[in-house]
């Protein structure tokens, strides 16, 4: 059985993941659409959407990359936060 402590801890520290996730596959995602469109849009004449879509493919290959780090930046969020506020 969990105490309202655990609970409380764990949301915090999960809502500190879940942006770190955002955040690092957001920023991830874009540097690799970009990439696509440096190396892909010249030569073949693809459309930004087509290229869009192809990076959004390679998404899940990235986030299983980047996930550790979203993992330990999020924790640390999270227990930065509850430093802050003295919790």
């Amino acid at each position: 059985m969990t105490t309202a402590l655990q609970r409380y801890v764990f949301w915090e520290v999960a809502g500190g993941v879940a942006v770190a996730v955002a955040v690092i596959t957001t920023m991830v995602v874009l540097v690799d659409f970009v990439e696509l469109m440096r190396t892909l849009g010249d030569e073949f004449d693809v459309s930004p959407i087509r290229l869009a879509g192809f990076a959004l493919l390679r998404a899940p290959a990235l986030l299983e990359t980047t996930l550790v780090f979203a993992v330990l930046f999020g924790s640390m969020l999270a227990m930065f936060r509850l430093n802050r506020r003295s919790e």
